[in-house]
């Protein structure tokens, strides 16, 4: 079995704006007015790409915010 590369080194000031972000994305509770089915398109800033996402939890069990950064190789 191939070794995995280790993680990432990730900076204290990244962990808290993804816990700041996150903890703002539950207080808006999104899942309670937008479906699994709903698509938001949005541009990233730093390239200007499209990225598309949308919200999972309407159904109560999973609360996640999902966005897609580029197709999917087949």
């Amino acid at each position: 079995m191939p070794k995995l590369a280790p993680p990432p080194q990730v900076a204290p000031e990244t962990w808290r704006s993804l816990l700041d972000a996150a903890s703002a994305f539950a207080a808006a509770k999104p899942w309670e007015f937008v479906w699994d089915t709903d698509v938001v398109g949005l541009i990233d800033p730093a390239n200007g790409e499209t990225r598309v996402g949308c919200v999972l939890g309407n159904a109560g069990q999973v609360y996640a915010a999902v966005f897609y950064r580029r197709a999917a190789a087949w």
